[in-house]
């Protein structure tokens, strides 16, 4: 496995267990439909249900090539009413830099790293506090994942990548919330250092916040 490999394998667990911890946190799901476990020395919450674990992590296997090869755009997550009206969408953007990081320093990043990644969760989870519905937007009802590629560079549809011929962006949904004058862009974190072959940037979109 080459370092690109290691890198997008890291990336992709952190952005399962960043969607777990947003599902939980706007309560997409019953508190009791998610398990506590430790992730990045911190309690997360994780989905106990097999079908949406296995269809989360379905979407993000059919991302990886997108995310190795660095065609993939952006990763949003969007919250839907009950007339499927989008009422937040989280999105996660990242790209690769240029490190300056040694073998030898493996450690060091990754621990540094680590610690990157437990920030990011618990700003994650302060979202539903700093941008919270209001009582004319009723409760969230579903939810929405969806892929955004570099034009041109959507994978050529085979069997061993078919997973990803069903994530393409849904053109309702993104017409929806930019044709949306009154949104938000409320920044979440910033991912990325010297030492760190990424960069990924979080931010959430909005008309109440």
């Amino acid at each position: 496995m080459d370092d690109r490999d290691r890198w997008t394998d890291i990336i992709l667990q952190f952005l399962e267990v960043a969607l777990h911890e947003f599902l939980y946190v706007w309560k997409v799901y019953p508190e009791d439909a998610f398990e506590l476990r430790s992730m990045y020395r911190l309690p997360v919450h994780m989905c106990r249900h097999p079908q949406l674990s296995d269809y989360l992590f379905s979407i993000l296997i059919g991302c990886r090539q997108w995310i190795q090869t660095g065609h993939l755009k952006c990763l949003s997550v969007h919250l839907l009413s009950h007339g499927n009206t989008v009422l937040r969408v989280m999105h996660f953007e990242s790209n690769w830099i240029h490190s300056s990081s040694q073998s030898k320093e493996d450690d060091q990043i990754l621990v540094h790293l680590e610690d990157e990644f437990r920030a990011t969760l618990i700003a994650i989870a302060a979202t539903a506090h700093s941008c919270p519905l209001d009582d004319t937007e009723g409760s969230v009802h579903t939810f929405r994942v969806l892929a955004e590629t570099a034009e041109n560079n959507e994978p050529k549809i085979d069997i061993q990548n078919i997973k990803s011929a069903w994530i393409l962006a849904d053109s309702f949904l993104q017409k929806q919330v930019e044709s949306n004058e009154k949104r938000e862009i409320v920044p979440v974190r910033s991912i990325g250092s010297a030492s760190i072959p990424l960069r990924m940037e979080l931010y959430m979109e909005s008309s109440k916040c």
